[in-house]
């Protein structure tokens, strides 16, 4: 039995033989060996859980990984990896996807589930994006099924930018000026090359959606950084532009239905509108 003072100075004890210890030890070399990682989703933990009854799950992987776990082994979330290893859920799953030809939108979130127990929709989201190319809202496929002529495929979102700094996604109405790239073009195609493809724009979005909301947004804009990831305080400074540029009223239920009918957001709610509304007042202020 292990005890430990809580933050609270309750002494909590965690009920773990010897014997399990060096069966957990064990059982983490031998799936990191095969593997490269182990989650705790798989670790034999029933009896641990048995006689620790009232100890919430989480609490109990916590105390697996520091009494047995943590001189050797990393842990990131539910899974882990030898020390040093930067593996995680997301790195498994993209390398996952580049053994794939084709996997649906469920078949990722079923991995994810799988390794980690649990749904966090944007990292199978993330690792289809990052690896593979979205042809529709349930379906990615291997690079190599796709072509795109990306100075055919710029001009023709030239077009639909007509010298504006970034556009709603879903301003793109129509596809007739694109060139054939092996499927049809859709919204959520688009967001795939825009994703990894394009010589000039990139696809900003708060968080990776199947709605189709976020924008295409010029690569030199001074609203986004150097880098080139998709989703993060940037769009937070390309929503507030918007809002500032717009004839709204800076109210929080006028803004966020702005937002989602544009196709800003795609949801009709935002945690932290109330700071993007004194961004944006004081924005248009300055003029």
């Amino acid at each position: 039995m292990h005890e430990k003072q809580s933050n609270t100075n309750d002494t909590i004890r965690f009920h773990i033989t010897e014997e399990e210890q060096n069966a957990l030890r064990c059982f983490a070399e031998k799936e990191i060996k095969a593997h490269g990682y182990v989650s705790f989703v798989d670790f034999p933990l029933d009896a641990i859980i048995e006689h620790n009854y009232g100890v919430s799950r989480a609490a109990i992987h916590d105390e697996v990984y520091d009494i047995c776990l943590m001189e050797c082994y990393d842990r990131h979330g539910k899974i882990i990896t030898s020390k040093g290893d930067k593996t995680n859920a997301l790195a498994i799953m993209a390398g996952h996807c580049h053994s794939l030809d084709r996997c649906s939108l469920k078949d990722l979130l079923d991995l994810e589930r799988e390794i980690t127990g649990e749904s966090h929709r944007w990292i199978p989201m993330q690792a289809g994006y990052s690896v593979m190319v979205r042809i529709d809202k349930d379906t990615f496929v291997a690079d190599r099924f796709i072509h795109f002529d990306t100075t055919e495929i710029d001009d023709a979102i030239e077009r639909f930018m007509d010298s504006v700094e970034y556009l709603p996604l879903k301003s793109v109405t129509t596809f007739v000026m694109f060139p054939n790239c092996g499927h049809a073009w859709n919204l959520f195609l688009l967001e795939s090359y825009l994703f990894r493809f394009s010589g000039l724009f990139r696809y900003k979005v708060g968080a990776l959606n199947s709605r189709n909301a976020g924008v295409i947004i010029r690569k030199d804009s001074p609203l986004v950084k150097a880098s080139h990831a998709t989703f993060n305080k940037d769009y937070d400074r390309i929503l507030v532009d918007a809002i500032a540029n717009s004839d709204i009223d800076l109210e929080e239920n006028p803004v966020l239905r702005f937002l989602f009918e544009e196709g800003y957001i795609g949801k009709r709610g935002k945690p932290n509108i109330r700071e993007l509304l004194i961004q944006a007042n004081s924005l248009r202020e300055r003029g």
